[in-house]
């Protein structure tokens, strides 16, 4: 259900800013170190079964110890109540699905007609597309995004992690608009 306003533990709940497979994502005020976070309550009943319970927590501590500038780190998991939850930096830039559908709409209202683009690049799946009156990325930056994503899915590698869903929803941007990877088998 809707919690905005209300306390999670030491969390405010301030926004839901998603919604997924896994559970819903807040945007939250830890209140004893008095910064913004993005809380990600898992659906009740989803991590029943002890197996998946552990798996979640083996695989979230493993996360937590990854840092590079191309990943939404994880600051904790826990408990609350009989909820799981994970503590990740915020990142205020929305998903770069979120980026695209906007693009795209923009684009559309424009030009009032159907978007009959073609995907030109597939990694991340459409990241670049072209409509028969012009990009909706430029192609420097598409090339810079599907780079970094690179760099940091590398990184993962590296560390033992495969995601297991990547996609532009699981893509973060930043205010500066550069990508941040999220959401890798939690």
């Amino acid at each position: 259900g809707e919690r905005v306003g209300t306390r999670f533990g030491r969390y405010e709940l301030t926004e839901r800013i998603g919604r997924g497979a896994m559970g819903v994502v807040y945007r939250a005020r830890q209140t004893d170190l008095d910064r913004t976070v993005a809380l990600k309550l898992i659906t009740p009943g989803r991590t029943g079964v002890e197996a998946d319970v552990a798996r979640f927590y083996s695989e979230a501590r493993a996360a937590a110890r990854l840092r590079h500038p191309g990943i939404v780190g994880v600051l904790e998991v826990g408990e609350v109540d009989g909820q799981h939850y994970i503590a990740m930096d915020y990142v205020a830039g929305g998903s770069l699905s979120d980026h695209l559908r906007s693009q795209t709409l923009d684009s559309e209202s424009r030009l009032s007609q159907a978007d009959d683009s073609v995907l030109l690049l597939t990694a991340p799946a459409g990241l670049w597309r072209k409509p028969s009156t012009g990009n909706q990325v430029e192609p420097d930056v598409a090339a810079r995004w599907v780079s970094e994503i690179a760099r940091a899915v590398e990184f993962l590698h590296g560390h033992g992690i495969v995601h297991r869903d990547l996609k532009p929803a699981n893509i973060l941007l930043d205010d500066d608009h550069r990508p941040l990877v999220t959401d890798f088998g939690l």
